[in-house]
């Protein structure tokens, strides 16, 4: 006999019945290989729909907050109109808030994974093959999720700065 080593636990099934087809005996675990992969499944599909959840919850906070903050300056964004900015200017103001936010949340968050990935691939070290890594993000997911966060965050800014786009320039005037 020989033990035979699949390069990842995907390929194990394969080769399985690839030595089985040539008539060779084989011991492998398969309904354990196929429990572990299974729940691998569920718990990422459990990851994306609370990660999901949070997105969605983060976009409509943020929202939120930007209409809000765009109410209480009604008379200011007022006082801009009647000093001739355009109404596409006004349209800047929570985009920009918008952005600073979501830039600002994004570089704490990377800052915190990288701090917790260091923990992580340090506390695990001993039981890694020299030179990997347990917890490790490629740079274009990094750079992909900065687009995705700052594209979501000017989504959330879309409504409240249509609504500085509406402000009449007389309710800078107006005694409340």
């Amino acid at each position: 006999g020989f033990r035979l080593y699949a390069r990842n636990i995907e390929e194990v099934a394969g080769l399985v019945r690839h030595l089985t087809d040539q008539g060779l005996e084989v011991a492998a675990q398969l309904g354990d290989i196929q429990r572990v992969q299974a729940l691998d499944r569920g718990l990422t599909r459990l990851f994306w729909l609370v990660a999901s959840v949070g997105i969605l919850g983060g976009i409509a906070s943020l929202a939120a907050s930007l209409h809000g903050a765009v109410q209480r300056k009604r008379r200011e964004f007022g006082m801009l109109r009647l000093m001739g900015l355009p109404r596409t200017g006004l349209l800047a103001f929570p985009l920009v808030q918008s952005l600073a936010v979501a830039v600002l949340a994004f570089s704490l968050a990377l800052l915190g994974f990288f701090a917790f990935s260091t923990l992580i691939n340090t506390v695990f070290a001993a039981d890694l093959p020299l030179g990997h890594r347990l917890c490790h993000l490629p740079p274009g997911h990094i750079a992909a999720a900065a687009l995705l966060t700052c594209s979501l965050a000017a989504l959330a800014s879309l409504r409240a700065g249509l609504v500085t786009m509406r402000i009449d320039p007389a309710e800078a005037i107006r005694v409340e």
